[in-house]
């Protein structure tokens, strides 16, 4: 299991577009990918379990990769945050 945080820049939090990016980037690949916030957990490909979670700038996200290729998930993402400035 690979985790690390995050935290959001966006003025407007995690919203649809950039959280449709992210869970479009990641579905090509064969792991899970939990995001916590507040002490809740959802399954990133969860898109209302993630709006339900009301994550604002400022707020530090943790991100859970679990499975066959979550190291490539993982970097990924690290890759796609900078390009929707999220």
């Amino acid at each position: 299991m690979i985790s690390w945080d995050y935290k959001i820049q966006d003025l407007h939090g995690l919203h649809v577009r950039p959280l449709a990016k992210i869970v479009t980037r990641l579905k090509s690949f064969r792991c899970q990918v939990q995001v916590i916030n507040k002490g809740k957990k959802v399954e990133i490909s969860d898109l209302m379990g993630v709006l339900a979670l009301e994550i604002q700038t400022g707020d530090v996200l943790k991100f859970q990769f679990d499975g066959e290729d979550e190291k490539a998930a993982s970097e990924a993402l690290c890759v796609l945050f900078p390009e929707i400035r999220l």
